[in-house]
This record gives C-alpha cells, sequence and structure tokens, in this order.
C-alpha cells in the first residue's frame, strides 16, 4: 500500500464516525421538530390519532375552541369535519371494528352459499 491510501483509510475512519454521529443528533434533537411556542402559550393541540392505513391516519385536533377531524394521506391533508363540542369517547369495553373477523366471516358465508348452490345443481 502506497502512503496516500493508508493517509484516504485513516481519513475515512475519523471522519465516518464523524459524520454518522452528527447524523443521529440532527435526527434525534433537530431543528425540524421543534416546534416553537410564543409566549409558552398553545393554540393547538393534537387530541388523538388513529392509522386507518399504511400511510393514513386520521387526527382530531383542538384549534381554539373548535375542533377539527383531518384526514392524513400521501397526497396531503384533507378537513373531514368540523366540531364546536367533542364527539363522545369510545368507552374501554366497546371493541373496534376488526375487518379480519369480518371477512373471514363474509368468506365462511361466500363459502356455504357456493356450496348450497352446487347441491342445488347437481339435482337437476
Amino acid at each position: 500500500m502506497t502512503s496516500e491510501m493508508i493517509g484516504a483509510a485513516l481519513r475515512l475512519l475519523i471522519v465516518l464516525p464523524l459524520v454518522t454521529a452528527m447524523a443521529y443528533f440532527f435526527i434525534k434533537y433537530g431543528l425540524a421538530r421543534r416546534s416553537r411556542v410564543i409566549n409558552g402559550s398553545r393554540r393547538m393541540r393534537i387530541i388523538e390519532q388513529l392509522p386507518i392505513g399504511p400511510k393514513a391516519f386520521l387526527t382530531l385536533v383542538e384549534v381554539g375552541g373548535s375542533y377539527l377531524l383531518l384526514a392524513q394521506h400521501e397526497k396531503g391533508v384533507s378537513v373531514l369535519e368540523h366540531m364546536d363540542d367533542l364527539p363522545n369517547p369510545v368507552a374501554p369495553g366497546e371493541k373496534d371494528i376488526d375487518f379480519k373477523e369480518i371477512l373471514s366471516a363474509a368468506s365462511k358465508g361466500i363459502n356455504l352459499l357456493s356450496s348450497r348452490v352446487s347441491k342445488y345443481r347437481s339435482r337437476e
């Protein structure tokens, strides 16, 4: 190895961890995530956020004394509803809708129906 290659390898061993550490601290404590609050008073807050897909969310936001239901998706943000009062919360004992259970029940019903249709056709 030449002395130039050794020097380049040493620079790489010094600079690479430095750049990695800077990237880590910028991502963790970066300015992009800092929100500026004037005089310590907040005018907006997120009440609740619910994922409805891999890249889509429903967000309930309080602005002033009113509430906005927002749909966040890949193409942007849409205002779904403007409310003056908060809706009633879902009781802890209530079960959320499980679409997998609905789909499995529907597929069982379709299978049962198709088996009965095939039995009916075999009689003819």
